[in-house]
């Protein structure tokens, strides 16, 4: 099966939702897992994701790390109008915030690369490891995410860099978390280690680079 492309993931939930108010999911089962069905409904892993975080802020389904995705309602009528729902502008949100920090963040990194302390590359550091200690948990991961890129606007030595990001991440922490649903762990951690690198080695060109990858990969994704 296949979709059009606008909007993926709204087509991808609605069909989770037919399966589940079918019957096909019973409540309490396992769902289908996401090889089989990204392969049979020729979407990517992230736009999956996106729309099984849908159900879950709905309550429809939990996921459960390492053990899959449940089906804890098939009452989804009464469900419809939760405020809590992710919606199509959240989607869209996602893809602002990420557009923004495409702007910015580039340009932050490479200020920082000629500027930046031991102090705060050791706070980098040890973001990096709380980053990898919470894998499973995008809450406290995502706060440790948005600490490693604040640090790097501290170090770029421009307030105005850093007043801005400090905003924008305040003002779209629910984005934030659902990008990391979509993204995932392990390329964060990859492109955080990369950048990482090139700060401790004060190669602002590499370091902005890495950056720009970092950023456009995450938005390139949200459109597969």
């Amino acid at each position: 099966m296949s979709f059009d492309r606008t909007p993926i993931v709204q087509q991808i939930t609605m069909y989770l939702r037919d399966k589940i108010e079918s019957g096909e999911w019973r409540v309490g089962e396992k769902i289908s897992s996401e090889n089989t069905l990204t392969q049979e409904l020729k979407v990517s892993r992230h736009s999956l994701r996106m729309a099984i975080q849908s159900l879950a802020s709905q309550g429809i389904v939990e996921s459960i790390h390492g053990k899959g995705t449940f089906v804890l309602t098939n009452q989804l009528s009464l469900l419809t109008s939760s405020r809590n729902a992710i919606t199509s502008e959240d989607f869209l949100d996602v893809r602002k915030v990420l557009e923004f920090r495409l702007a910015i963040e580039p340009i932050t990194c490479f200020l920082a690369a000629g500027r930046i302390g031991g102090d705060i590359l050791a706070m980098l550091d040890e973001s990096y490891h709380e980053m990898q200690a919470n894998i499973g948990n995008s809450e406290e991961f995502v706060k440790h995410d948005l600490m490693f890129h604040l640090e790097i606007a501290k170090a770029s030595q421009n307030h105005l860099l850093l007043g801005a990001l400090s905003e924008v991440f305040d003002k779209t922490l629910r984005n934030l978390e659902l990008l990391n649903v979509l993204y995932g762990y392990s390329d964060g951690l990859y492109f955080h280690k990369k950048i990482l690198k090139a700060l401790k080695e004060k190669n602002a060109v590499q370091a902005r680079s890495i950056m720009e990858e970092h950023i456009q990969k995450a938005i390139n994704s949200l459109i597969q």
